[in-house]
């Protein structure tokens, strides 16, 4: 059973966000319907990300996860108990890469971090760094639309005090438009940097909206 997937424990995880935190959302409407396949591309800036993306959004998701994560036995536990998708970025990925298809293939939403890994600073791509090709070669092979996606604040819960029942926490989620990625046969790396890139944008319009939008305070900035 997928722990991060059970009803139950989601709408938990959910009840604690909403009794600690205040959450703000922009372009919610962007997300697709229930039932639909989509790829939710999220920048990362924290380890809490996919915990508060999925709590929040009340949505079922399969996350990407690093190897990595799979070699120590709590970590893997954790992993393999919230329905993820094994992926080896400096080994063979394909496997990682044909369960997500076929998981989309089953109507089932992909959620990943595009950057790869935990990025701030200039490095983020909220702040103009790149984003890897894995998104867009989901989207050009399996023909769903990526949905990029911002979380801001998710960082804090290192802390103990946004853990408490005083809604001292603050967090918010940006979606942009889905982005469509052409399938051509046999893309080239020009086709591939360009989706990427299309990607990267998307990502930092979200986040204009959100400053645009929202009162963010600059200790939760990437």
């Amino acid at each position: 059973m997928s722990l991060l997937n059970n009803t139950a424990i989601a709408t938990g995880i959910h009840a604690i966000f909403r009794v600690t935190s205040r959450c703000a959302f922009v372009g919610r409407e962007h997300l697709p319907a229930k039932g639909q396949p989509y790829i939710l591309a999220i920048a990362h800036l924290s380890h809490y990300d996919p915990v508060v993306v999925g709590a929040l959004l009340r949505r079922k998701l399969d996350f990407m996860a690093r190897a990595e994560f799979y070699e120590t036995p709590i970590a893997r536990w954790c992993v393999e108990h919230a329905g993820c998708v094994r992926i080896d970025r400096y080994g063979q990925a394909l496997p990682g890469v044909r369960e997500a298809l076929r998981r989309l293939e089953k109507r089932r939403p992909i959620a990943l971090f595009p950057e790869g890994e935990i990025m701030s600073g200039d490095d983020s791509v909220l702040n103009g760094g790149p984003v890897k090709g894995g998104a867009g070669l989901l989207a050009r092979r399996s023909g769903v639309p990526i949905v990029p996606c911002v979380v801001l604040g998710s960082e804090q819960f290192r802390r103990v005090m946004p853990w408490l029942p005083l809604r001292t926490g603050r967090l918010w989620i940006g979606l942009g438009e889905p982005i469509r990625v052409a399938g051509d046969a046999r893309p080239g790396r020009a086709s591939r940097a360009a989706s990427s890139a299309e990607l990267a944008q998307a990502m930092r319009r979200v986040y204009r909206q959100m400053q645009e939008r929202f009162d963010i305070p600059g200790e939760v900035k990437p």
